[in-house]
């Protein structure tokens, strides 16, 4: 059982960045535990083949596009950030929603025992 919040589970990196395609595939390994004793050998060689090539990709990508793209990446990652933003705020607003209805229900039920 996953006992971290959805928010700390969001990618700030951008997906053509090696940190954002490691964190990515990262959590798609924790995301997906492999059962099968042959998976559990193949599937760590198969993330390792699709890192090495997703780096080479990215490193080819950064030597033809590299300075062009640096403004477009800054916008990206402030809308990632929002999205963060947003997501720890609904799980801030969904823990105060039930520390009031827990008090609530203590409320009434301590009223109802002391009749």
């Amino acid at each position: 059982m996953n006992t971290q919040p959805a928010s700390s589970q969001i990618v700030l990196a951008a997906p053509m960045s090696f940190t954002g395609v490691t964190q990515r595939t990262m959590n798609y390994v924790r995301a997906n535990k492999q059962t099968n004793k042959v998976m559990r050998v193949v599937f760590p060689v198969l993330v390792a083949a699709f890192l090495a090539t997703a780096y080479c990709a990215i490193g080819c990508w950064y030597f033809t596009f590299g300075l062009l793209l640096v403004p477009f990446r800054l916008v990206r990652r402030s809308s990632r950030k929002s999205k963060r933003g947003a997501a720890q705020h609904s799980e801030l607003m969904a823990q105060a929603t039930y520390q009031s209805q827990l008090a609530y229900y203590q409320a009434t039920k301590n009223q109802n025992d002391a009749a």
